[in-house]
This record gives C-alpha cells, sequence and structure tokens, in this order.
C-alpha cells in the first residue's frame, strides 16, 4: 500500500513541476519566482562593476602583463612577448619580488592558472590563425622558487580547424584564455569575426590533443582571461575592439555539470580601455574576489600604464543551493548546500529525496540535531519531502 501512495506521489509532484522552468535569480529583471529549474534565460539591467586599482605594476617591465595567478598564497604574472619568466608580485605596493625562469619559449604567453599541484601557461596566442605550435606549459608549484623550473608540453589544435590561412586579426582560432577544472584545460577563443568564444576542453596530462570544442556564446567581443573560483563561478574577461575599447566582464554561474552556458550569464561593464587600459589577466584569490590586470594601452595621446586591480562579484550571487520552498512557509526541513536537518522534533521525521523525473533516490529519519550529507547524489537538483506532512522543497547539488 506505501508503494502505490508513493508512487502516486511521485506522479503527482513530477506532473506539477515539469512545467516549472524559467529564470531562478532574483537579481534578474525576468524573474519567476515558480521557477524551480533553471533554464539560463535570466536577463539583468545593464550593471557597471566597479575594479579600483590595487597599485601601480612595474613598468617597462610589466607593460605587457597578460596572465595572472594567486595561489599558495602568492601572486605570479607573466608577460606576453619573448620573456620567459615568472614574476612574484607584492600585491600591496606592486613591487616586483621574485622571478623564476621557465624552461620554455615564451612565443604568445597569453594566460595561467594552477591546480593544487601545478601551474599552466597558455602559449595560445594567435592572432593571425595559422600557428600549429600551440601549447601549454606545465610545471610544479613547488619548484617556483628555483631560478630555474623545468616544464612539460601540452600542444593541441582545434578538432574543428580546417583553414590555417593567416589572417591577421580577423580569424575565429585566436584564444587568449582559459582555467583548469577536474584535470581538464578549459579553453575559451578570442573570435575578431563573430565575437563569439568557444569553449573547448582538453586534457591537463603532457601530450598532444585535439582540442574538443564543448559550446559557443555570444560575448559581444574578444575574451583576453577566464578563471573559475571554488564555488564554480567562472569569470570570462574581454573588451569590444571597436572606437573607446568598452571593456567587460561575464559572470556564468547556477549551469548544469559541464555545460558552463546554460545557466545564468551576466554581463558588468568594467569601462573604457581609454581609463582602464588593455584588460588582460583574471584570477580568483578567494570565491567571488580577486584580482585583474591591465597592459599598459597607448593611443595617440592615450597612455594608460599597466596596473592591478581587485573585483568583488558577492553582491551579486544568489545562492542555488535553496531554490525556493512551496506549501508551509516555516520549514521543518533545512538545507544548507550540504547537509540536510530537521526542526527539533519529540520524534523522527522521514524524509523522502527524489530527482526531477520522479525517481526515488534516497530514504532517511532524521532526528532532531541529526544532519543528513546528500554528498553521494549526483550534481543536479532535487525534490525533498516529508512523509505525511505538505513541505516541499527545491534544493540543487552543485559539483564543478
Amino acid at each position: 500500500m506505501k508503494l502505490i501512495v508513493f508512487g502516486v506521489l511521485l506522479f503527482g509532484l513530477n506532473s506539477a513541476i515539469i512545467a516549472q522552468t524559467g529564470c531562478t535569480d532574483p537579481q534578474a529583471i525576468n524573474y519567476n519566482v515558480s521557477a524551480i529549474i533553471n533554464d539560463g534565460s535570466c536577463m539583468y539591467a545593464n550593471t557597471t562593476l566597479n575594479t579600483g586599482i590595487i597599485a601601480p605594476l612595474q613598468t617597462p617591465l610589466l607593460d605587457e602583463c597578460s596572465g595572472l595567478i594567486a595561489t599558495n598564497g602568492n601572486v605570479w604574472m607573466h608577460v606576453d612577448d619573448t620573456d620567459n619568466r615568472l614574476f612574484k608580485m607584492d600585491v600591496v605596493t606592486g613591487d616586483t619580488l621574485q622571478s623564476t625562469a621557465l624552461q620554455a619559449t615564451n612565443m604568445d604567453w597569453e594566460d595561467m592558472d594552477a591546480d593544487s599541484n601545478s601551474i599552466y601557461i597558455g602559449d595560445i596566442g594567435n592572432n593571425s590563425g595559422n600557428r600549429t605550435n600551440l601549447q601549454f606549459y606545465k610545471a610544479l608549484i613547488s619548484q617556483l622558487n628555483m631560478p630555474l623550473v623545468s616544464t612539460q608540453s601540452i600542444t593541441y589544435s582545434y578538432a574543428d580547424q580546417v583553414n590555417f590561412n593567416p589572417a591577421l586579426n580577423n580569424t575565429p582560432w585566436d584564444a587568449e584564455a582559459f582555467f583548469i577544472l577536474n584535470d581538464s584545460i578549459h579553453l575559451f577563443t578570442k573570435d575578431w569575426v563573430t565575437k563569439y568564444t568557444k569553449h573547448y576542453i582538453l586534457p591537463t596530462l603532457p601530450g598532444n590533443y585535439a582540442a574538443t570544442l564543448v559550446d559557443s556564446f555570444n560575448v559581444g567581443g574578444l575574451i583576453t582571461s577566464a578563471a573559475i573560483d571554488k564555488a564554480g563561478t567562472i569569470v570570462l574577461l574581454g573588451y569590444d575592439n571597436t572606437i573607446a575599447a568598452p571593456c567587460f566582464l561575464w559572470m556564468l554561474y547556477d549551469y548544469q555539470p559541464g555545460k558552463i552556458f546554460s545557466g545564468n550569464k551576466r554581463k558588468f561593464n568594467l569601462g573604457s580601455a581609454i581609463t582602464l587600459g588593455q584588460i588582460e589577466g583574471i584570477t580568483y584569490n578567494a570565491n567571488s574576489k580577486g584580482y585583474i590586470t591591465n597592459e599598459r594601452f597607448t593611443q595617440l595621446i592615450i597612455n594608460v600604464p599597466p596596473a592591478l586591480r581587485s573585483f568583488d562579484l558577492s553582491t551579486y550571487i544568489t545562492t542555488p543551493t535553496a531554490l525556493m520552498s512551496q506549501g508551509n512557509s516555516n520549514s521543518l526541513l533545512q538545507w544548507d548546500g550540504q547537509f540536510l536537518s530537521a526542526a527539533p522534533q519529540k520524534k523522527a521525521t522521514e524524509v523522502v529525496v527524489f530527482n526531477m523525473y520522479g525517481h526515488l533516490c534516497a530514504v532517511n529519519k532524521l532526528f532532531a540535531g541529526n544532519k543528513w550529507a546528500l554528498d553521494f547524489l549526483p550534481a543536479g537538483i532535487y525534490l525533498i519531502k516529508m512523509i505525511g506532512g505538505n513541505d516541499l522543497k527545491a534544493l540543487k547539488i552543485f559539483k564543478p
């Protein structure tokens, strides 16, 4: 009898929620209070993000600072032409504290990132679209204090590129941005033609690969750097190569696993290169917060020196872990993004968890003061309900 009742419950709930897709971000202008599933349709009012200068950068040494990372409490930078050194920075003064050379050739270094053990430098600049020696250099973080650091090479081509005829600043095969996630390099092209960016992936293991195309998105300009924080929030930095060169930052979050353009896509105006310089590098030093660098920018009488800047997106991120509650507004079930718990009661609360297709995923009894970790479930959106109660909650388990 229980199985029949439960099956009817799941069928009824599943039928009711299938249509509840839409924009789930309360900060969006088209926020749908009834939506449970984020369909990536959120639209936002025009928003300017302040990137205040922390410190000037050493000139002319770092006039062409192109990539940076914050790792193990240190910030390292590189320039994008000929120099094969990394520079450790003082983020308060902008002074260069140390330089270390890599056993690598800087043909056109454009971005860098790190995982727990290694750093990766992208020799990926390809302004004419005809390079056949694109690669990433991989080095151990533990060796960065040595005067010369050995590297391994990850070479690649684009799986869908068949035309290698040179076309200066008129090619879809240029790139300046990537980040590392789950043993993969996530690479973003700088498309001079359509002003889309294409998202490619390839392994972090040394070798030769054809980068696999995942998706594309109209960013309205040229992407120059990318980063991801521990919460999975992605930032894409760039500018539009039109008069005044408007600079921007895209924030991507609350997306489906492996589909980074499927969730919220919010664009921030940063200002013009006339006042900001040519923004080229971005990295996180904490969730939602980090650093941006700009190269020296010179045009006619304009001369903007290189600088280290800061950004903070915490005001603009709406947590996706507790999306909504239906029924009893004084919920007896609480979800903190990691654990499910019940309000203090005299007896156990029986709880069921099922996915958006109505399939039963887990059943448990919660006692007052106990917590139930749901990290055994795959990433996705789930519904939880107390047996015998009218409280229904949607929750999202996020695993980048």
